[in-house]
């Protein structure tokens, strides 16, 4: 999706996306797209349900529904756009920047509407994508950046029967939860593209966080990143950037961000990174880093160090709860202590060990509830 991004705006398209509104209701039939093919078979494993391998033609059938719904959003654009162009230099009316500005946030709102409603269905990469949009706001309309926020951890859980199977396969050898886990909530924390979490406890009365992959994720997701490899390659004349190598990338990286083993090692390593100063000296972390629990990581499940936060995408939501006003004193000092925050762990990431947190939005970052805040 980043790819076809990247395409319409070669062709203008984003320089029209930035508008601050969007495009009148003639154009919502542009966008009704038929959605009555059947969902792509799927096999599960007996015992932990975890999907095969998406086939050739059910990866083809994922990039046709997805390229049905973008591309009539982006042709409605042009239309909007011809149309305007058309009604003042050849009809010679005067369209003003306000009734522009409001047929385009009609299209802002039909556009996005279509755009969550595919990435929903399809999950997969296009879930990656659609959580970088929803934090370039500096680029794309309130409509599209506020509705795909959700993408960032309020995606539709699983089941808590099929992640309890991918819990007992994957780390406990097909033992019983009861033998590790006093406790196992069936309601997620929260549910993204890869995985959910869960909070549970352990026999030993330690409260844990849960993360457990997705059954499926790793074929959905390097299956749509191999359909667009490949049309990156068709097109490759059309565009100003060689997309086949940013897929290329993008691939070799998924494959380490599926294996949790090497994000358990990964999440040490930033530990270690924002709590030393560029000259390698020990301070006190500015943020706190939850730690996976030593023995209970494998390549799908990870255990980690549970702590209570609310996340940054939530935090006006949880202000409002306790009475606190934007522009507020206190909601001052907090974001004063925030970018604080995470200037200083940034900072000490990038300009010490190097080792960087490169997916930082703002469904992943917590901040502790305190006194003093």
């Amino acid at each position: 999706m980043v790819f076809l991004l990247s395409l319409l705006s070669s062709t203008g398209f984003l320089r029209t996306f930035r508008h601050p509104s969007s495009s009148s209701w003639q154009f919502a039939s542009t966008l009704q797209v038929a959605e009555q093919e059947q969902q792509p078979t799927t096999t599960f494993d007996n015992e932990a349900k975890i999907e095969k391998e998406l086939n050739a033609a059910e990866r083809l059938l994922r990039t046709l529904r997805f390229y049905r719904t973008a591309i009539p959003i982006f042709a409605s654009y042009k239309i909007l756009e011809q149309t305007i162009k058309f009604r003042r230099e050849s009809m010679g009316e005067n369209v003003t920047l306000q009734e522009e500005e409001a047929m385009f946030s009609s299209l802002h709102d039909i556009g996005s509407d279509a755009l969550v409603k595919i990435i929903t269905d399809l999950q997969g990469f296009y879930v990656k994508t659609g959580q970088i949009i929803s934090t370039r706001v500096d680029i794309f309309p309130s409509q599209y950046t506020s509705k795909l926020s959700i993408m960032q951890d309020g995606l539709d859980p699983l089941p808590a029967h099929v992640i309890k199977d991918v819990v007992r396969r994957e780390l406990l050898d097909g033992a019983e939860l009861s033998d590790l886990f006093a406790e196992f909530d069936d309601e997620p924390l929260g549910s993204a593209s890869i995985a959910q979490v869960h909070r549970a406890r352990l026999l030993d009365g330690r409260v844990v966080a849960v993360k457990v992959q997705r059954p499926n994720v790793e074929a959905k997701l390097l299956g749509d990143i191999a359909n667009l490899k490949q049309f990156a390659k068709i097109v490759a004349d059309s565009l100003p950037i060689d997309y086949y190598k940013v897929f290329c990338e993008l691939e070799r990286t998924l494959k380490f961000e599926l294996d949790f083993l090497y994000e358990a090692q990964a999440t040490a390593k930033v530990a270690s990174a924002v709590s030393h100063t560029p000259s390698n000296v020990w301070k006190k972390p500015a943020v706190t880093v939850p730690l996976p629990i030593p023995g209970l990581v494998c390549r799908r499940v990870m255990v980690m160090e549970y702590i209570e936060g609310v996340a940054l995408s939530k935090l006006n939501a949880e202000m409002s709860k306790r009475g606190i006003k934007s522009g507020a004193p206190e909601s001052i000092l907090l974001g004063k202590k925030l970018l604080t925050a995470l200037t200083d762990a940034y900072a000490n990431m990038i300009f010490g060990s190097g080792i960087i947190h490169g997916d930082p939005h703002p469904g992943k970052r917590e901040k502790i509830p305190t006194q003093s805040t």
